[in-house]
């Protein structure tokens, strides 16, 4: 569930001046899409999941006993098997889109053992078609799975920033940021981020300098 205090303001668009790159995706073939979708989802599971089975096999640093590891790995099956749960179908009907993305924002935290990261979420009263909601919650955990495979997630834990606002002309705004210190290598265009923004007909934007921004903009519906 949201958080029931203040949603503290994350890092603007603008406060990072160094822009990487700009994308304008041209539409998928729907079939590709949710094929590369769904092999990409399964092997970030599948990676996670192995990685915490190899943690079996030598200490941990924190004395724990096999039976304690073993009930590790069980709660992150547990909590990967609700995040795609939820991904299968649009928010219930007394469900926000807030409530909805943050909800698949613990899932996935909990899935790769990193509670110690806190999400804020803040959508508002923005509505969007069911489909449309399924994408945008796809979206936020292709963008908070990108931060912590391919970021510099710190071991003593961040903060995660993704919003949503409406813009002129019937658009949206999704934007994700992080709290983690600025990637050291050029960013790359994150592919399934890409069929995801060509299916909603938006364009996507990252800039980077003291941390990772990506902005989507796509038509409202």
């Amino acid at each position: 569930m949201t958080a029931q205090f203040q949603t503290p303001a994350g890092p603007s668009f603008r406060d990072f001046r160094h822009r990487r790159w700009t994308l304008r995706p041209q539409a998928a073939e729907p079939r590709d899409v949710v094929l590369e979708e769904m092999n990409h989802r399964w092997f970030n599971a599948l990676q996670v999941l192995s990685n915490s089975l190899k943690s079996l096999r030598r200490p941990d640093g924190l004395s724990a006993t096999l039976d304690e590891r073993v009930a590790r790995i069980d709660f992150q099956i547990r909590a990967m098997a609700a995040l795609h749960r939820r991904l299968a179908r649009p928010p219930a009907q007394n469900q926000t889109l807030e409530t909805y993305c943050h909800a698949l924002c613990i899932d996935l935290l909990l899935a790769f053992g990193r509670e110690e990261i806190r999400p804020w979420v803040t959508m508002g009263d923005i509505a969007v078609s069911p489909a449309t909601s399924v994408r945008v919650g796809a979206l936020v955990v292709e963008l908070l799975t990108n931060a912590l495979k391919h970021g510099r997630a710190p071991a003593e834990g961040g903060a995660v920033w993704i919003s949503m606002r409406r813009l002129g002309g019937g658009r949206l705004e999704l934007t994700a940021a992080d709290s983690f210190p600025a990637p050291t290598e050029e960013a790359v265009c994150p592919r399934m981020i890409e069929g995801l923004v060509a299916r909603l007909g938006g364009d996507l934007s990252v800039q980077t300098e003291t941390g990772y921004m990506t902005r989507i903009r796509f038509p409202a519906s």
